[in-house]
């Protein structure tokens, strides 16, 4: 008896002693206390080789990692440890709980999805389609989240599936993640699962990575080097305006005879004429009043609005599903098909209208 006493005294004179800046770790006794987060933590040795600690704070486990073994590589805005680096790894940082982070999730020929998220007492707190500055924007959606053994964000989605987020990547600020939840091995860094999902401290790092993804890329431009058509996303549409532009044109569909035109848009109006010429000048037969409308499509002023939406681009042609009977007539829909096709060259026309 007198020997766990004097053990238990001995343990709580070394806790008074000990500096605020260090770790207090005793291998005979299972809790250690970190002051700098003043936390108790109840350690226990996995079979890997690795000690977990489970934190009296967030009521989580995570792997049990002395201060002086890693780095605080990116913090929040308050100064709060948001990722840290173990050699050659990064990891969440243990504790995220008064965190506010912005999301977006993106891949190639996408429009990010964004959202905020903010951890509030070992719960993810989102807000949805929105970069925020205020918290109380976030609404009521809700899921539980943890720090897991690997240093992976693990949170418990409402279908039942744990949704895991590993930082894979580190640069200008910005904290890059594989994410899914079809299990640890869906987001190991192996080469093969690709980062999709990045974090920000901050709401304008997080603005303008989604303008840098989401801003209109050219993929079409004339033998001038003029502008014809952009793609945001996997969306395209015409450039905003066609004005000095001259296109070649084919409208076709099976079992029929094509039509051939040729177009020039000139001060706001889409002046053509039927067949392929080398350039137009002076009064065309077709001579009509042009926009490109808050849909990208072109839109001509006939006895109804005569609609051009272009949905693909391939091999120099740009498809179009073209109509007179409202948006829904040429909206990208599996059931509307590609009827018309534009050209930046007479030759690339004639080819085309060759090989149908």
């Amino acid at each position: 008896m007198k020997s766990i006493i004097n053990i238990l005294i001995l343990a709580l004179f070394s806790l008074t002693q000990a500096t605020a800046s260090e770790w207090l770790y005793y291998k005979k006794f299972p809790w250690v206390f970190d002051d700098k987060t003043e936390d108790w933590l109840y350690l226990w040795g996995g079979e890997n080789g690795k000690v977990y600690a489970f934190s009296s704070n967030s009521q989580a486990w995570s792997e049990f990692m002395p201060y002086e073994n890693h780095e605080t590589v990116i913090s929040d805005t308050n100064g709060q440890a948001v990722v840290v680096k173990h050699g050659d790894e990064y990891s969440w940082s243990n504790d995220l709980d008064g965190t506010i982070l912005r999301a977006a999730e993106w891949e190639q020929g996408e429009t990010p999805d964004i959202a905020t998220v903010k951890f509030e007492n070992g719960n993810i707190l989102y807000g949805f389609n929105t970069f925020s500055t205020d918290v109380a924007d976030l609404g009521n959606n809700k899921v539980s989240y943890s720090i897991d053994e690997n240093g992976y964000l693990k949170s418990l989605e409402g279908d039942g599936d744990y949704q895991y987020y590993n930082i894979a990547s580190v640069k200008d600020g910005i904290i890059g993640t594989i994410q899914n939840d079809q299990g640890v091995d869906s987001v190991a860094n192996n080469g093969v699962n690709q980062i999709d999902q990045w974090f920000f401290t901050t709401k304008a790092a997080a603005e303008a990575f989604y303008q840098e993804k989401s801003s209109p890329s050219v993929v079409v431009t004339d033998t001038n080097g003029q502008t014809v058509v952009v793609q945001s996303g996997n969306e395209y549409s015409w450039n905003s305006s066609l004005d000095g532009i001259t296109l070649w044109s084919v409208e076709w569909e099976p079992g029929e005879t094509p039509d051939t035109y040729t177009y020039k848009f000139e001060n706001g109006r889409n002046l053509g004429n039927i067949g392929f010429f080398d350039y137009l000048s002076g009064q065309q037969p077709y001579d009509k009043p042009y926009v490109i409308d808050e849909n990208g499509y072109l839109k001509v002023t006939e006895t109804n609005y005569q609609y051009y939406n272009v949905v693909s681009y391939e091999n120099g042609a740009i498809g179009t599903i073209q109509n007179d009977g409202g948006l829904e007539s040429v909206a990208d829909n599996g059931v509307n098909q590609i009827d018309q096709w534009f050209f930046t060259t007479k030759a690339a026309a004639e080819i085309f209208l060759n090989s149908l």
